[in-house]
């Protein structure tokens, strides 16, 4: 594998290190009972066209009153949402019609998500990373700012679906990942609490989700990155998924 034993020795050093801005610390939590992965960038890869889906939602938004400028694609897909919505709100825009225009939004994410399903792949640490944390009996679910119906499909594709026993995506919420909203919605239909529950994922999305939802977390670090200033601190980064099995084992 590309980063052999760098990886163990950075998994173990990791371990060992509790360090000042690092998530919960595993003895203020309850033994682990779940394990929530995010799907793309973590489970999967795909060519979703995200500089296309945001010109068209940005586009959208002008369309709807946001004025020219505010927007741009440089942002985040959940910055653009936040942006948006809080100048609709401060130009007193009525409810039902910021609503409506959102509805659009998830509408046009949908569709470019959709586009892309062709290309899924998985990625080759997780198919068994998912087959032993299942055989050690933790419950499994993905949380995703992807559409349900882009999650689903991803998941049959990759043959991944028997694993998982709940979905939460992007278009069943009203406010996605990372706000907590998204992740009490899983919890939910897992049946666990925060507490017990382990979030793996490959971005800050997923490392600000887990810390606004009282989770431990697992940041996979493929392309050995560094986090934006002022992240929180994972408990665990990994460069694969591979050594998921012997984190979990301990917790």
């Amino acid at each position: 594998e590309q980063h052999g034993f760098k990886t163990v020795f950075n998994a173990l050093r990791v371990f060992k290190n509790i360090k000042r801005n690092r998530l919960r610390r595993d003895s203020d939590m309850n033994p682990l009972r779940a394990i929530i992965f995010d799907l793309d960038g973590t489970l999967i890869n795909s060519t979703i066209a995200f500089q296309k889906m945001k010109t068209r939602v940005i586009s959208h938004l002008e369309q709807s009153g946001i004025q020219q400028g505010w927007l741009n694609t440089g942002l985040l897909n959940q910055d653009i949402e936040a942006r948006a919505r809080a100048y609709l709100h401060d130009h007193k825009i009525p409810n039902t019609e910021i609503q409506r225009i959102f509805t659009t939004v998830t509408q046009i994410m949908n569709n470019i998500e959709l586009e892309a399903i062709e290309t899924v792949q998985a990625y080759p640490d997780a198919f068994e990373t998912l087959q032993q944390v299942s055989e050690l009996g933790f419950i499994l679910g993905i949380l995703t700012r992807g559409c349900r119906e882009y999650a689903e499909t991803a998941l049959e594709k990759a043959q991944f679906q028997h694993f998982f026993t709940a979905i939460a995506a992007r278009d069943e919420v009203n406010y996605p990942k990372p706000d907590p909203e998204h992740s009490q919605l899983l919890l939910k239909r897992l049946k666990v609490q925060p507490s017990e529950t382990l979030l793996v994922g490959d971005s800050q999305t997923d490392i600000l989700s887990a810390y606004n939802c009282n989770m431990r977390c697992v940041w996979i670090n493929r392309q050995n990155s560094n986090l934006p200033p002022n992240t929180p601190r994972p408990n665990y980064e990994l460069f694969s998924l591979t050594y998921l099995p012997e984190i979990v084992k301990n917790l």
